[in-house]
C-alpha cells in the first residue's frame, strides 16, 4: 500500500511546472500511472509531473524503480504517491481506488500501462501457455479491472476524466511472424477492442483512448544483441520510402506547430465582449458555458448525441454536464490554454443545431417542449 496514508484529502499542488509556450499544463490534475517503476510507465509519470500534475504510481515488485520514479516526480515539485498493486487482482485494484480517494479525493487521468514481462529474465524461459496466461492476466484482465475502477471514481466527478490504455501497434497491422507476437496480439488486441467498447459506454463524461507503442527500447531492447537491434532498426528505418515518410512527418509536425503557435487566446474582457453576440452563453472559471433545458431523459440523450455529432464533425470537443432535464456545455481550447475562435465557432454551431425549429413549409415541428434555452448559471 501507500508509503503514507493521510486521513485527509490532499489539495492540488499550487503553481505550474510548465512555462514553455505550447506545452499542455496539467496544473491541479491528478494522474495515476500503473506499472510506473520503469520503461514507458516511468516516462509517462515523469512527463505528467513535469506538466504540473500530481502523480500516483503503482508497481508490483520493483520497489526500487518505483522510488526512483517517485523521486523524479517530486523533483518537479509535485505530490506523489507510490502504491504496490497487482492489477490482475481485484482486491489490489479496490485498495488502489481506496488509496486514491483517501489521499487526493479524485483522479483526472488514469493510465493503464502495467504489463507482464515475458521476454526477459526467468520469464523468457516460460512455456508458450505460461506466457499467454501472464499476458492475459496482467495486460488484459488488469486493464479491464483497473478501467472499471477508474470509471467508478470518475463517474462521480463533474469533470469526468480520461482513461488511457496501452495496446500495441501490431494489433492493427497483423503482428509479426513470431510466437511472442501471437500472444501479444491476443492480449493487446483484447485491450484495443475492450477500450473501444468502454469508450462508447462512458462517453461523454469519461474519455477512453488507446495508445499503441511501436519499437521502444525498454528492458527487452537493452538486453538484445547489437546485431539484432540493428536488424530491427533496419526494418523500421531503411525501407525505400522511409526517408520520404520521415520528411513528410517532419513537414506535417512543423506545419502543425506553426498553426498551433498562431492560435491566439482571448482575454477575459475580450471574451465577455464577444459573448454579447452569443445569447445564453456565459464565461466562468476559464470556460464559456451554455445551459440547455429538456423535457426529460429521452430528449436529453438525443441532445447529447446531437452535440457529440457536431463536436466530432468539427473535431473540437466540449465537456458536458448531464442531468435529467438539463445539459450544460463547457468549451475551452485545452491545447491553446484558453478560449479561442474554435470555441466561439463551435458554440454558435451547437446553438444553431439544437435550437433549430422548422419555420413555415411542410414541416410542423415537435409539439413537445423538447430542447430550449436554459437560464445562464
Amino acid at each position: 500500500m501507500s508509503k503514507r496514508q493521510p486521513n485527509e484529502v490532499l489539495p492540488a499542488s499550487p503553481g505550474s511546472a510548465v512555462d514553455a509556450p505550447g506545452v499542455l499544463s496539467l496544473d491541479g490534475k491528478v494522474a495515476l500511472v500503473t506499472g510506473a517503476s520503469s520503461g514507458i510507465g516511468r516516462a509517462i509519470a515523469l512527463a505528467y509531473a513535469a506538466a504540473g500534475a500530481d502523480v500516483v504510481l503503482t508497481y508490483r515488485t520493483n520497489r526500487r524503480g518505483a522510488d526512483e520514479t517517485a523521486d523524479g516526480a517530486r523533483a518537479a515539485g509535485r505530490r506523489v504517491e507510490s502504491i504496490r498493486a497487482d492489477v490482475a487482482e481485484q482486491a489490489d485494484v479496490d485498495a488502489l481506488g481506496d488509496a486514491l480517494r483517501r489521499t487526493f479525493g479524485r483522479v483526472d487521468v488514469w493510465v493503464n500501462n502495467a504489463g507482464a514481462d515475458i521476454l526477459t529474465g526467468d520469464a523468457a524461459r516460460l512455456s508458450r501457455i505460461e506466457k499467454l496466461d501472464r499476458l492475459l492476466a496482467v495486460d488484459l484482465r488488469g486493464t479491464v479491472l483497473a478501467s472499471w475502477k477508474a470509471v467508478e471514481l470518475m463517474d462521480v466527478q463533474p469533470s469526468g476524466g480520461v482513461i488511457l490504455n496501452m495496446s500495441w501497434d501490431h494489433v492493427l497491422g497483423g503482428g509479426l511472424k513470431s510466437e511472442y507476437a501471437q500472444v501479444f496480439c491476443a492480449a493487446k488486441g483484447g485491450v484495443y477492442s475492450f477500450s473501444r467498447a468502454l469508450a462508447h459506454s462512458v462517453a461523454p463524461l469519461i474519455r477512453v483512448n488507446v495508445l499503441g507503442p511501436g519499437w521502444i527500447e525498454t528492458a527487452y531492447g537493452s538486453e538484445l544483441d547489437p546485431a539484432v537491434k540493428q536488424r530491427i532498426s533496419s526494418r523500421l528505418c531503411d525501407r525505400p520510402d522511409a526517408d520520404d515518410q520521415r520528411r513528410g512527418r517532419g513537414l506535417a509536425l512543423e506545419k502543425e506547430t506553426v498553426m498551433a503557435a498562431k492560435e491566439p487566446t482571448y482575454s477575459d474582457a475580450q471574451i465577455e465582449a464577444k459573448l454579447k453576440d452569443f445569447p445564453g452563453w456565459w464565461y466562468e472559471d476559464g470556460w464559456i458555458r451554455r445551459n440547455y433545458k429538456t423535457d426529460g431523459w429521452p430528449t436529453t440523450l438525443m441532445l447529447v448525441s446531437a452535440i457529440g455529432y457536431v463536436a466530432e464533425a468539427a473535431y473540437h470537443h466540449p465537456d458536458l454536464s448531464v442531468t435529467w432535464g438539463r445539459v450544460i456545455v463547457k468549451l475551452q481550447n485545452h491545447a491553446a490554454g484558453g478560449i479561442t475562435d474554435k470555441d466561439f465557432e463551435l458554440a454558435r454551431k451547437i446553438d444553431e443545431t439544437v435550437l433549430w425549429r422548422p419555420k413555415g413549409g411542410a414541416l410542423e415541428g415537435t409539439p413537445n417542449k423538447f430542447v430550449r434555452s436554459g437560464d445562464p448559471r
